[in-house]
């Protein structure tokens, strides 16, 4: 006759299998990473746009704002050269100035 022993988690200190804590430990170490890479992302978004919404703010407060439909147009040009800029000091200062 063979007996059975149930597998209590208040009887050890880990009560996960060692496969299935090392799975545990994996996905919270992934989903870390992954949060670690969202907050980076929002804060990079968050400055790279509020920089580019400054300058347009910039130049429109220093040129007026146009009604005419080439200068609204001109000025939203401005502001996607401005937004590139900005994007591209990002990328070069992240990339180590290359």
């Amino acid at each position: 006759m063979t007996t059975t022993t149930s597998h209590r988690p208040s009887e050890s200190k880990t009560w996960f299998p060692r496969g299935e804590a090392l799975a545990v430990k994996r996905l919270w170490s992934e989903r870390r990473l992954w949060l670690r890479w969202v907050y980076a992302n929002a804060v990079g978004e968050a400055l790279g746009l509020g920089m580019t919404a400054l300058i347009g703010a910039a130049i429109v407060s220093c040129l007026g704002e146009g009604t005419s439909a080439l200068a609204i147009l001109a000025l939203a040009a401005i502001v996607v050269l401005a937004g590139t800029f900005v994007e591209e000091q990002w990328s070069a200062r992240l990339n180590g100035g290359r």
